[in-house]
């Protein structure tokens, strides 16, 4: 091969790899934004699910009001706003043993978010905080063949925000607030066509080598 060829070929080789670090995911450490100060405790839009031994009557779900107060069947209004996510088994089961004897309560804290993008089946669930990311996105059915689960945002409000790590976090380190909504974005057009760029390059690779040759 000609020197000129030799160092086209190199060049073009070069151009590709840039090309393709640019469409990858990175090699970023995953990591999780900072819960706010007040998404470790029960907040107003959560749900509690309750599992009383020997008190069915009692069992079930019921959603914390604007107040930060969930009513139970035979003790009324309860505070609950300032419990604890972790340890809200620990502080209602103080609150019960006024009126239950050795009460053996089970507590979990759930959430009310969204799912959307590209998911096989987008839409509102209710999540326990001790998920994980990818079990809130297996709730709609998985990321579609199209998806970056590598890039997934957080969406509250107007504010969006991206969460590294698909795999490492529960939703309580990244601070799943009821009403969010996690979004699994679109994989960029050169990820989604990587073996068209590929077969491409080729050609012209090859087609640019027989012409300097001659």
């Amino acid at each position: 091969m000609s020197r000129p060829a030799s160092t086209l070929v190199v060049l073009l080789a070069l151009s590709f790899g840039a090309c393709a670090r640019q469409t990858g995911t990175g090699a970023a450490t995953p990591r999780a934004p900072a819960p706010g100060p007040e998404e470790g405790f029960v907040r107003p839009g959560d749900r509690l699910e309750l599992r009383i031994f020997e008190e069915p009557d009692m069992s079930g779900e019921y959603p914390v009001d604007l107040e930060g107060r969930v009513v139970l069947p035979k003790v009324g209004s309860v505070q609950v706003s300032r419990f604890e996510v972790l340890s809200a088994a620990d502080s209602l089961r103080a609150r019960l043993s006024e009126y239950l004897r050795n009460p053996s309560v089970d507590v979990r804290v759930l959430r009310r978010i969204g799912v959307h993008g590209e998911v096989r089946s987008p839409g509102l669930f209710w999540v326990d905080l001790t998920m994980s990311l990818r079990d809130a996105v297996g709730l709609a059915q998985g990321v579609t063949d199209e998806g970056n689960p590598g890039r997934l945002l957080l969406v509250r409000g107007d504010e969006a925000s991206e969460l590294e790590g698909y795999e490492r976090w529960a939703l309580l380190d990244v601070g799943i607030a009821s009403g969010d909504q996690i979004v699994v974005p679109r994989r960029s057009w050169a990820s989604l066509n990587m073996p068209f760029i590929v077969s491409t390059f080729i050609s012209v690779l090859s087609l640019a080598v027989v012409l300097i040759a001659r």
